[in-house]
């Protein structure tokens, strides 16, 4: 879980960032700018599913701006005139995200499904739910209405579920960590959102929106080089704090000496790799990240990597040796 709350009723300054209202990421406050290929691409399928009226799953890297897409379809849709509510599923625990979505027995009308009603309700990691959410959740995307508390009154909600993670939820529906029945709810429509390395010219639009000026009246060319030139592993979130912390520097012309050192002095595998390499670097985080949902459970990894033909056949392991009594056991949690 990501920033676990302490145990019983949740915080109230922690209730109202869920309300989409406060507590919004910076990135929250800025609209979809940018010329490149995929940003083009991205505004096109934001536009296309906002008409829909199933939901949406918005899968990509932390910080390459799911939240600022879940807003902009919300924004273009039909319920733009409703409410846009949304709720970290890492950042609480499960009894607490209970009370926060579903509202207590007492208390019906503060469930955010509630609070949400003819508008749009944005789940970010909806992978962290435990299964009686899961199941508690697909119950009200099948029927329209839900349970207050765990034996409350029902109610009903007119609610247009969006989600966003950086995780591959079908993995999670393979290894049975992720209802199939839910993942085919809010997975109706995917929208790839790309990383901002893949959308690099885009950063001199992008700082031209948050300084409200062209690049060219406030920053040299050599900075908008090496801005460009860096992968930027936190994507647009790492960006814009940056480039706003540039522009609270108070320098009228900024220069590269200004800019962070270890963006100014990165030299590791160049932006535009070969797009290979970055395939098998993903297929490898895809295998990693299987294991981990098996909870260490052998698993057949060759159709990740093999392209041959079909799967080649293994002959049957020979026998294990007695263990050894003097080496400790391993323990696959603590390796990875």
């Amino acid at each position: 879980m990501r920033g676990l709350e302490s145990r019983g009723g949740v915080p109230s300054s922690l209730a109202r960032t869920c309300n989409g209202e406060e507590g919004m990421t910076s990135a929250s406050r800025f609209r979809i700018v940018g010329q490149s290929r995929f940003t083009t691409l991205l505004r096109k399928e934001a536009a296309r599913v906002a008409g829909g009226a199933g939901g949406v799953l918005l899968s990509g890297e932390t910080g390459a701006g799911k939240e600022l897409c879940a807003r902009t379809i919300h924004v273009q849709s039909p319920r733009r005139r409703g409410p846009f509510r949304m709720v970290d599923c890492g950042r609480f625990f499960p009894e607490d995200l209970a009370a926060i979505i579903f509202g207590g027995a007492e208390r019906p009308g503060t469930a955010l499904l509630t609070r949400a009603n003819r508008g749009t309700l944005y789940l970010v990691h909806p992978e962290e739910m435990v299964m009686s959410l899961q199941e508690r959740l697909l119950d009200f995307l099948q029927c329209g209405e839900f349970t207050a508390g765990e034996l409350g009154p029902r109610a009903a909600a007119d609610v247009r579920l969006l989600c966003g993670t950086d995780k591959d939820l079908e993995l999670y529906v393979r290894g049975g960590a992720f209802l199939g029945d839910l993942w085919e709810r809010i997975a109706a429509s995917v929208v790839k959102v790309a990383p901002l390395r893949e959308r690099l010219d885009d950063i001199g639009a992008v700082i031209e929106y948050i300084a409200g000026m062209p690049v060219g009246e406030r920053f040299s060319g050599g900075v908008l080089s090496v801005l460009q030139s860096y992968p930027w592993p936190g994507n647009y979130d790492e960006l814009i704090e940056e480039v706003e912390r540039l522009l609270r520097t108070g320098y009228q012309w900024i220069e590269i000496e200004h800019v962070r050192r270890d963006i100014v002095d990165y030299e590791g595998t160049p932006v535009n790799a070969d797009p290979e390499i970055r395939r098998a670097l993903h297929e490898i985080e895809r295998c990693i990240q299987t294991f981990r949902i098996s909870d260490g459970a052998p698993l057949d990894f060759a159709p990740y990597f093999w392209h041959g033909g079909p799967v080649p056949s293994s002959a049957p392991a020979a026998p294990a040796d007695d263990p050894d009594p003097d080496c400790e056991p391993w323990e696959h949690d603590a390796a990875w």
